[in-house]
């Protein structure tokens, strides 16, 4: 479970949408529940309107909190390309 997050200031830090997980994507849940490894076909775009939270042309730090489950054993979590 992943909440990604953004801070102006690096102290006050804002959630920029619902946390999610593998039930995002039919693929990743397909995957997930049949133990499957990831693979390259699962990465997603993923878009997020920093407007909703933010104003034009601020300078943003962002984190990923991402919360795991110590009894489940399967393909995490990864970014490829942030812009």
């Amino acid at each position: 479970y992943v909440v990604v997050e953004a801070t102006k200031d690096g102290m006050n830090w804002t959630p920029i949408a619902n946390g999610y997980d593998a039930s995002f994507n039919s693929g990743w849940l397909t995957t997930f529940n049949s133990s499957q490894a990831g693979n390259a076909n699962l990465f997603v775009d993923h878009n997020v309107d920093l407007k909703t939270k933010f104003n034009v042309n601020d300078t943003l730090l962002f984190r990923f909190k991402l919360f795991s489950d110590n009894t489940v054993t399967a393909w995490g979590w990864a970014i490829d390309d942030l812009y």
